[in-house]
């Protein structure tokens, strides 16, 4: 292959890739609900589906999660009616599985920042990232349910199944971006284009020569 060949081939793949229109990225966030500081756990309820863990107390940590497309990212303020997928959070014996699967489940939609019923929580934005919630995740009648951030900033309050026990704690967002198509597509080009170089160099005319 010559070397002419070789630099149109990497051409039309970088023409491929920046002929694709940037994409949302469905991007991970895990949450991280910290109790503090009373906790109210009522004593016939717990360690039942339904009831929080009777164990539970100051300074324990249930992680959560979530998936959203990172264009929700552009533009701070707060972001209702962004459809998410994935939401999982447990509480002792209470699991809100937006995806059905836990024995504990009792997951019955969402509340947006102004407490409607929505298909997220409200997403804060702020500097380009995720920072908090606004709203609450539901059960089917209303309970148990965890509203974010409700009072305060970064804050959470949590009630079984019973309405008789009650979690408050702080919350804290990651994100952990799901591979980019955008990226594939780069990397296939950038391969294509090294394979395409490898074949143009000529090969040593040494090896033909006979003594």
């Amino acid at each position: 292959m010559s070397v002419i060949k070789a630099v149109l081939l990497c051409a039309v793949g970088f023409s491929c890739v920046g002929g694709t229109p940037a994409s949302a990225t469905p991007t991970h966030f895990p949450f991280t609900l910290t109790v503090n500081p009373e906790v109210f756990i009522h004593p016939t309820l717990c360690d039942v589906s339904g009831g929080f863990a009777c164990a539970t107390s100051l300074g324990d940590t249930f992680v959560g999660q979530f998936t959203v497309d990172d264009s929700v990212l552009l533009g701070d303020g707060i972001k209702d009616g962004v459809p998410i997928t994935n939401f999982f959070l447990k509480i002792g014996r209470v699991a809100w599985d937006q995806n059905g699967g836990d024995p504990d489940n009792f997951f019955g939609g969402f509340r947006d920042s102004h407490q409607s019923l929505a298909p997220s929580p409200g997403l804060v934005v702020s500097g380009g990232a995720l920072v908090d919630l606004r709203g609450g995740v539901i059960g089917g009648g209303d309970v148990p349910f965890v509203d974010f951030t409700t009072f305060s900033p970064h804050r959470f309050i949590a009630f079984d199944a019973f309405g008789s026990s009650e979690i408050p704690g702080s919350l804290r967002i990651g994100a952990v971006p799901e591979p980019s198509t955008f990226l594939l597509t780069l990397i296939g080009a950038l391969s294509l284009c090294a394979v395409a170089r490898a074949r143009a160099i000529p090969r040593s005319s040494s090896a033909g020569v006979r003594r």
